[in-house]
């Protein structure tokens, strides 16, 4: 069985967890009386715990390879906390443009924060999604990408990472900061840096949401963004513009620290792996990784029936969802 198999039996795995938790916990008597925020620790972990257990299974890889808990250095991670805040007003452009067509309901389940404690509700919202989640499409789902082009690899696991969340007004940024996440664990070795960008984000959205006076400028928010600036008797040019500002003043930024962040592994193919018999290389029976950099013939192929099938879902999911 093909990396990219395996690799997509993990996500229909995770389907099947993502929303059979939900089914379990409403199973359980008088677990919906409890703090919401709790509610969603103990769905998280229903969820997460089997699925990363089950993906060791089904990758037949050691757990280092499949999760790369790398030691990397203090640099590193200064550099992530960095790049967190240089990617989070491209995040919100993107964010904003999805609430032209769908609405926010990540911000209204942010104001919801504010009936739970601090901790519970910096666990729930930032902890474990950040190591969770990075562990399986950063780690499990990534590693198992390394038989096609490294571009290709980052591009599919942050399509991935977009439908896992199903949420329509999500994908956008999803995708693009699951694409970015990809490149940044290819960089470093590691899915520590991702798991620090990915807290820090979800961090000072939570402390932004939970903190902030104007109620007012929540509530819009979980309108779409059209809604929003006739409420402000703004044009939605002028609610994006400055994000756009940002987003462009920050690609630099975002493209130094990506230079000093980690270090390109040198890739080899091993020996055993091909033969070159006049000027032509002949491949031998036991593949190997390639490391995202697979020659010519070896590469494997993305867009099989499961691909799709996972697409279909998806689309499925949402048009049911906003009929």
């Amino acid at each position: 069985m093909s990396k990219v198999k395996r690799a997509y039996i993990m996500f229909f795995i995770f389907i099947v967890l993502y929303f059979g938790s939900s089914f379990v916990l409403f199973s359980i008597p008088g677990l919906e009386n409890i703090d919401l925020m709790l509610y969603n620790i103990i769905g998280q972990l229903i969820m997460f715990i089997p699925l990363l257990l089950i993906c060791i299974a089904v990758s037949k890889d050691s757990v280092k390879n499949i999760y790369q808990f790398n030691k990397v250095p203090v640099l590193d991670i200064i550099l992530a906390i960095f790049l967190a805040f240089a990617i989070e007003p491209a995040m919100s452009l993107l964010s904003m443009l999805s609430t032209i067509i769908f609405p926010n309901e990540v911000s209204e389940y942010m104001a919801v924060t504010y009936d739970s404690p601090l901790i519970i509700s910096v666990i729930s919202t930032a902890l474990i999604p950040a190591v969770c989640e990075e562990m399986f499409f950063r780690g499990a789902l990534f590693s198992q990408f390394k038989n096609i082009p490294l571009k290709t690899a980052c591009l599919l696991t942050g399509v991935l990472f977009g439908i896992a969340h199903f949420d329509a007004q999500q994908f956008l940024y999803a995708f693009a900061m699951g694409a970015l996440m990809c490149y940044v664990v290819y960089k470093t070795n590691s899915i520590i840096p991702t798991i620090v960008v990915h807290f820090t984000i979800n961090f000072s959205q939570l402390i932004f949401s939970r903190f902030t006076t104007d109620t007012e400028f929540t509530e819009e928010l979980t309108n779409t963004i059209t809604e929003a600036a006739a409420a402000s008797e703004m044009t939605i040019g002028q609610l994006v513009l400055p994000y756009v500002l940002m987003t462009v003043i920050s690609i630099p930024l975002i493209y130094i620290i990506l230079k000093f962040m980690g270090r390109r592994r040198t890739v080899s193919l091993p020996a055993d792996n091909m033969i070159l018999t006049d000027n032509e290389f002949l491949p031998v029976y036991n593949e190997t990784v390639f490391d995202y950099k697979p020659q010519d013939g070896f590469a494997e192929k993305v867009f099989t029936p499961a691909f799709f099938v996972i697409l279909i879902i998806y689309i499925g999911y949402i048009v049911l969802t906003f009929a």
